[in-house]
């Protein structure tokens, strides 16, 4: 479930969840959809829990983007409601946190279990701030920074605690957690 990556500018070996990664175009707000694309495809084939494995659906990107109510150009509004409206269709317990803390995320990783952060990423790029973004942790440094599958940024996108936790802090430290919940009753209806 994991493998491990060296970081180019530092030289670490960080081991990560083996999270596969969706590209999303530049133009377009569908970061929720590809890191719930992205969790959805780690749990469906990676996941080292078989009843999980196979009660994850496939959901489709689009599937995915009608789900969390989100528009190619306008992106998604996070909420408890949208969590709920995916619970019914797949074997997790979501959990949204806002003030959500790095000792959270790291338990979350040591579970085997990648977690989708939102935070501002125009300001990790320009210094100013920008639109929210979504990102899915998939390992953290010796240094508690934190590594990512982008949708914007790539696999393996490398950020130092300092940095993620000032864009982070924009968009009110929010995080969305994995619990597995394998005897849920699901709505396998699209």
């Amino acid at each position: 479930m994991r493998r491990t990556i060296v970081l180019p500018d530092e030289g670490e070996a960080v081991e990560v969840l083996r999270v596969p990664w969706y590209w999303q175009a530049e133009t377009e707000w569908t970061c929720f959809p590809h890191s719930m694309k992205m969790c959805l495809e780690y749990f469906k084939n990676i996941y080292s829990n078989q009843v999980i494995n196979e009660r994850t659906p496939n959901l489709d990107l689009d599937s995915i983007m009608s789900l969390s109510n989100c528009r190619r150009f306008t992106g998604t509004a996070l909420d408890r409601t949208i969590l709920q409206d995916f619970e019914k269709r797949i074997p997790f317990e979501l959990t949204l946190r806002e003030n959500c803390k790095m000792e959270y995320i790291k338990e979350s990783l040591d579970r085997d279990l990648p977690v989708i952060v939102v935070y501002n990423a125009a300001f990790l790029v320009t210094n100013e701030r920008g639109s929210a973004h979504a990102g899915v942790v998939i390992g953290m440094t010796t240094q508690d920074g934190v590594i990512l599958a982008n949708p914007w940024f790539g696999f393996g996108h490398h950020i130092t605690r300092i940095d993620f936790e000032r864009s982070w802090e924009l968009e009110y430290n929010k995080a969305v957690f994995f619990r597995p919940v394998p005897q849920s009753t699901l709505d396998m209806m699209q």
